[in-house]
């Protein structure tokens, strides 16, 4: 997956919110993470509990993504739909 600019820019906000989660998340709180769109000029913030996220990163080609920041052409298939966010799952067009 890696080696496409999109799919880097995903991974690394995951791994910034994977660290977040890790270091500031109390059981059952949400923390204010990143949206995980691949557009690096995104400020998007989502609210999401470690739960929650745990259960997105149980596949490693899903993110967690603000409502309407999917990229169908970059490879985002929507997959799951919350109140707050969107998980996506990501395949890079080759």
């Amino acid at each position: 997956m890696p080696g496409h600019p999109y799919t880097e820019n995903q991974l690394f906000f995951r791994a910034v919110n994977e660290k977040v989660l890790e270091l500031s998340t109390p059981a059952g709180e949400r923390v204010s993470v990143h949206c995980e769109c691949g557009v690096i000029t995104c400020g998007e913030r989502i609210d999401l509990a470690l739960d929650e996220s745990l259960a997105v990163r149980s596949l490693s080609n899903h993110f967690v993504l603000a409502p309407g920041h999917e990229q169908p052409a970059e490879g985002d298939r929507v997959v799951d739909v919350h109140d707050r966010y969107v998980v996506v799952e990501h395949d890079p067009p080759q």
